[in-house]
């Protein structure tokens, strides 16, 4: 994206998967009721944000909701 060789892409964040995975079974393990289902950060990253990808990388660089709480780890 940088060198305008691709228009852009779209990614996944699997830093955040994991995250949310091990916070539902503690949630689970805790007796906490969990959401059916849970929809996992994405982003389109065009040449207007790859920096912002970049810099923020293997965190996702926009906000997402998190049913479970975002971890400190993110803030």
């Amino acid at each position: 994206m940088q060198t305008g060789t691709n228009t852009g892409t779209v990614t996944q964040y699997p830093y955040a998967e994991g995250q949310m995975a091990v916070q539902a079974c503690m949630a689970k393990v805790a007796g906490k009721s969990i959401p059916e289902r849970v929809v996992a950060p994405i982003a389109y990253i065009d040449k207007a944000n790859v920096s912002q990808a970049i810099s923020s990388f293997p965190k996702p660089f926009g906000k997402f909701n998190d049913p479970f709480g975002t971890p400190k780890s993110f803030n």
